[in-house]
């Protein structure tokens, strides 16, 4: 009975935390440095075009190569690609850190983010594995509020680093984060059951399964559900340092402040919503969730007509997002995964590959198209919750009520 004790602490609660403080070091990626991003662009004399498009580069680092990380999980183990990550990783942070021009900078921020799908791919299919419905989006929602750690304190720990030691150094502390957690995973991670030669690496084979993996309707809508929840965080991301420093004439620790409200949001309500799914169905919970994003959302975009020049109405609509999204992404997270039978590695692949596209995508948007107004902000995230709440309604009656 003890050792059962102490398989379900190393899975149930050591293994979950271990990979959500990973997979915030890969995060802290981009939002460590966001505050040192104006300084970066004058030190490399780049434009604010070209500093912004580090973010894009780093999202295109995470989407790349996920169409072979599944199946490469699949075949030789969910360890040997999550741990090669870290190598690819920790030579990203190196040379950021020692960048002397933007096209070294490009480099290392789009080695930086093929972290993100070998930490994704790998260790979130270890989770659907071994974890039953419940108990994963349960998992799945607490790891959220630890994930967001790296959005909320990310920014303010950036610019203390910025003010006392340097934009560089905020990579060399990067470098450090990542190692700590890789170690505690080298040691707790278990190795998938499923994996082995039946797996061969078929790129025809690969690519029929995408193909019909792709044409699976619930796994496209729960997929996209998730992508386009993402997409007014994301957004954020992108503009908000210069609409902050650079538009209002404030500091990076105010952006910071905003941050932590935003995303400490988002922490608050994964916990609610971890205590919330031992209560209530699924199905209610995701459109609970749902409702909050869509008329929170419709609400600030009435009022930015009101308050033109207020960025707390984009504050507020980014924080009634963050509390609905608490409730939405884990749902549709595991619904997503439970909707093929395909390997594991190829499903959280071909997710990850979706909503790594879409977030490349939307942060370009973003930084082409965005030009700095509250109204438009506000317009952008009520949009993105219209279309998501539509695929909601889409497969509401497809949710799977399993224990």
């Amino acid at each position: 009975m003890a050792m059962d004790k102490q398989d379900n602490f190393r899975l149930y609660i050591l293994l979950p935390v271990l990979i959500a403080i990973y997979e915030t070091s890969a995060y802290l990626a981009n939002d460590m440095y966001l505050p040192a991003l104006p300084t970066i662009q004058a030190y490399l004399n780049s434009s604010i075009e070209n500093a912004q498009d580090t973010i894009s580069i780093w999202f295109l680092g995470t989407s790349l190569f996920q169409f072979i990380i599944g199946p490469l999980a699949d075949r030789y183990g969910r360890r040997p690609v999550l741990f090669s990550g870290t190598v690819i990783f920790l030579l990203g942070s190196i040379l950021c850190a020692t960048s002397v021009s933007i096209e070294q900078f490009y480099l290392g921020r789009f080695l930086q983010g093929l972290m993100v799908p070998t930490c994704i791919i790998t260790s979130y299919a270890i989770i659907h594995e071994f974890l039953p419905t419940r108990k994963a989006i349960q998992v799945l929602a607490w790891m959220g509020s630890i994930v967001i750690i790296g959005p909320a304190i990310g920014p303010l720990f950036g610019s203390f680093v910025l003010e006392f030691a340097g934009w560089q150094m905020i990579f060399w502390v990067l470098l450090i984060t990542a190692i700590v957690p890789a170690i505690g995973l080298y040691k707790v991670m278990p190795e998938s059951k499923n994996i082995g030669k039946e797996h061969q690496i078929d790129f025809i084979k690969i690519f029929k399964r995408y193909a019909s993996l792709f044409a699976n309707k619930n796994f496209m809508c729960f997929t996209l559900i998730f992508a386009i929840n993402l997409f007014p965080p994301i957004s954020w991301i992108v503009a908000g340092p210069f609409l902050v420093i650079k538009k209002y004439g404030m500091k990076s620790a105010d952006f910071s402040i905003i941050q932590i409200q935003v995303f400490g949001a988002y922490a608050v309500s994964c916990l609610i919503a971890n205590k919330l799914i031992e209560k209530t169905s699924i199905k209610r919970m995701l459109f609970f969730g749902q409702k909050i994003c869509l008329f929170g959302s419709l609400f600030c975009l009435c009022l930015s007509f009101v308050y033109e020049n207020n960025l707390d109405i984009i504050v507020a609509s980014l924080v009634l997002f963050s509390i609905g999204n608490a409730f939405v992404l884990a749902v549709s997270n595991r619904m997503a995964i439970e909707s093929s039978s395909f390997p594991k590695g190829v499903v959280v692949s071909g997710y990850s590959m979706i909503i790594s596209i879409a977030t490349t995508f939307i942060s370009k948007f973003i930084t082409e198209v965005y030009d700095f107004g509250i109204t438009e902000f506000c317009f952008y995230i009520a949009t993105f919750a219209i279309i998501s709440s539509i695929l909601v309604f889409v497969v509401k009656d497809n949710v799977n009520e399993s224990v």
